[in-house]
């Protein structure tokens, strides 16, 4: 960043040769001063022509921010800096005033933009519609996958599609937000799409629960059948132009949910819940959790369903591939052993986090593992992501008190006049041998949600969800009386500080549900709306009683 300093005492003699050496390197022309030239700290210059910080004589002092006196091409011209660079000189005193510690960067035409500031913002559904865009996921070329559920109806580029019920959706949008294709999980029951990934090769793999049996379909594509007994899980695998490849479908008569989906370059990850109704895993009519591997054809290399010593239930809502092995967070309820380690022993609802290593018998090992909670019913993990140093992140809601550090656990904000279940969100890291480094909570009167996280390349945190009202490091234009959800972004650094944090409001219902990171760690978050909401690029509607799926892609 060009901050400049005017060259003092350069002769009128030379001000003819100012522009000709305007952008060539200061020190190469001190030696000017055995002419009468001269030099001040950074070197010296002929004429008007001025020695700015970054060494090159400039045409003007060119000490605006987001201005530089050495782009490609335009070398000795004071010019404004198209690109998203990050400002980082600490002079620049109004730009910290204004963003804060997030920090600023360069937008077009020299301007300024604040770290959680909107790019681009996109918004799918039409009247009649109500989409939900849960799981987000990126692909080549600055594609987004979205996966989610709709009912009612949506236009689409191939007509109009009428949900069944509940439907599940998969789309790929282009980087302008136009639909590139959209796919349905269909059955007379209810399905949906949970989690989605996408590999190396653009294969997409999404997972949810299909109704009955049904099927997957596309406009672009042959239909292709998933048979189902009732309400079982599903691992469904795509190409990039979203052609089927191939679909496993898993469960019972009870009811099973695949969540959530993980991938690298050889294997997919999974975890969900079930009942097991008739099967070896069967828990009473209660929830067993399950996590495994499979090949990209969706091959079962291992497979894991938790079973408690008691008629209690476990969810898995999260999981992410850590080396050989793979991370899970959820909640339990009763008490099991997971690997060396017993875990729960309550009748209410713990967060549970373990880290399992690679396939060992068909069954992934515990290479650790626990459970946190008081007697409050209500402590769920409902995301987990792995950190560039095998750090796991982990986040959810709570009641109570929830003592990751039990010399200092966490303890909700005490709310009044509002439904039982108004709790807080929290997030927690812990080290790859499970060792806790730091845990936060965050609070307000009417309660929150938080579903997603992701961990940047330099290990920051960002977090997604909603909250009634006001939510503490999350800055809000309403007071405590609205009383609809609206979506948030937080940002935390790699040590749990607060960096930034966006709310995005309207009159109706805002939520925002997934997020993923991309080029240049730039954030991209997926949701649902209703009415009208402005994410600081453009505004949208959902007209009506309509609900609509968006993306946003935020600066880092």
């Amino acid at each position: 960043m060009a901050l400049g300093r005017r060259a003092a005492g350069a002769r009128a003699r030379w001000a003819m040769f100012a522009t000709a050496l305007a952008g060539v390197s200061c020190s190469t022309v001190t030696g000017l001063d055995d002419f009468s030239v001269v030099a001040d700290a950074c070197g010296g210059c002929p004429g008007d022509a001025v020695c700015v910080d970054n060494g090159i004589c400039c045409d003007t002092p060119c000490d605006d921010a987001c201005h530089a006196c050495d782009l490609p091409g335009r070398e000795g011209t004071c010019s404004p800096i198209e690109a998203l660079v990050a400002v980082t000189d600490e002079s620049d005193a109004s730009c910290l005033d204004t963003c804060g510690k997030g920090g600023c960067f360069c937008g077009p035409d020299g301007g300024r933009l604040c770290s959680g500031d909107s790019l681009a913002s996109h918004s799918v559904g039409s009247a009649g519609s109500l989409l939900v865009a849960d799981a987000i996921a990126l692909a080549a070329e600055g594609d987004v996958v979205l996966g989610g559920t709709l009912s009612g109806v949506l236009e689409t580029a191939d007509g109009m599609v009428v949900a069944q019920g509940n439907d599940g959706v998969l789309m790929k949008l282009g980087s302008d937000g136009a639909p590139r294709w959209t796919a349905f999980v269909v059955s007379p029951g209810n399905d949906s799409v949970t989690d989605v990934a996408v590999a190396g090769n653009g294969r997409i793999f999404a997972t949810g629960t299909i109704g009955a049996t049904g099927s997957y379909a596309c406009v672009t594509c042959s239909k292709t059948e998933m048979v189902a007994v009732v309400s079982d899980g599903f691992v469904l695998a795509v190409g990039p132009q979203g052609s089927h490849a191939t679909h496993i479908v898993f469960g019972s008569t009870g009811f099973e949910r695949a969540n959530a989906v993980a991938v690298d370059a050889g294997r997919v990850a999974i975890a969900g819940w079930g009942q097991w109704t008739g099967t070896a895993a069967e828990g009473d009519g209660s929830y067993n959790a399950f996590f495994g591997e499979l090949t990209r054809d969706l091959v079962p290399v291992a497979f894991n369903v938790l079973q408690p010593f008691d008629a209690a239930s476990q969810f898995a809502e999260g999981v992410a591939i850590h080396g050989d092995g793979l991370v899970m967070a959820g909640e339990a309820r009763g008490t099991m052993t997971v690997g060396r380690a017993q875990i729960g022993g309550g009748q209410s609802h713990d967060v549970m986090v373990g880290r399992f290593g690679g396939p060992a018998d068909a069954v992934n090992p515990a290479i650790w593992a626990g459970s946190w909670g008081d007697t409050r019913d209500l402590q769920y993990a409902h995301a987990i992501a792995v950190a560039p140093d095998g750090d796991v992140v982990v986040a959810g809601r709570f009641l109570g008190e929830l003592p990751f550090a039990a010399d200092e656990p966490l303890v909700a904000t005490e709310k009044t006049g509002v439904d039982a279940s108004a709790a807080d969100v929290f997030v927690a890291r812990f080290r790859a041998d499970g060792g806790l480094r730091w845990s936060r909570s965050f609070g307000g009167p009417l309660g929150a949600y938080l579903w997603g996280a992701a961990v940047d390349s330099a290990g920051n945190t960002i977090v997604v969800g909603s909250t009634y009202a006001e939510l503490q490091g999350v800055p809000s234009a309403i007071d405590t009386a609205h009383k609809s959800l609206d979506a948030f972004v937080l940002k935390l650094s790699p040590s749990g500080q607060r960096l930034w944090g966006r709310r995005f409001e309207s009159a109706g219902a805002d939520e925002a549900r997934d997020v993923a990171i991309g080029e240049a760690d730039h954030i991209f978050v997926s949701g649902s709306f209703q009415g009208n909401v402005d994410f600081g690029d453009q505004a949208h509607t959902a007209g009506g009683s309509s609900t609509h799926a968006f993306v946003v892609e935020l600066l880092p």
